[in-house]
């Protein structure tokens, strides 16, 4: 994907980031003519990444969402692991997020950058 545009921020790692992460992503978005039902499902996602981010990581977490044909949205840590996709367990409170990354993103993966990874995913843009 090409970006033409792009916004980037870095949050500390406490769970009151998740909102302002979502906050500033729709901000992020609403500079563009997107589908509000594509800002919903990014503002999703991103709060199951930065969460994980959160909860994961060691350090604060950088998000970055970008606007070109496509809709990218990174978050780094500073966590060496590898994120894992775990199975949906009605039992458990947690553990789907990357579940719902997986069914709703057009793609998404992670890379190592160190210190840490980044964690992306892509939507329509239309």
């Amino acid at each position: 994907m090409v970006t033409t545009e792009s916004a980037e921020t870095i949050f500390p790692a406490v769970p009151e980031s998740v909102g302002a992460a979502r906050r500033f992503t729709r901000a992020a978005l609403g500079r563009h003519a997107i589908n509000q039902e594509i800002i919903d499902t990014a503002m999703l996602l991103v709060s199951e990444v930065a969460t994980n981010a959160i909860l994961h990581g060691t350090s604060t977490i950088r998000l970055r969402v970008g606007v070109g044909e496509d809709i990218r949205v990174e978050v780094r840590d500073g966590s060496d692991d590898a994120p894992v996709v775990g199975a949906a367990d009605p039992e458990r409170e947690s553990g789907r997020g990357l579940a719902i990354v997986t069914t709703l993103a057009e793609s998404w993966n992670w890379s190592p950058r160190p210190p840490g990874k980044v964690v992306w995913f892509e939507l329509p843009r239309a």
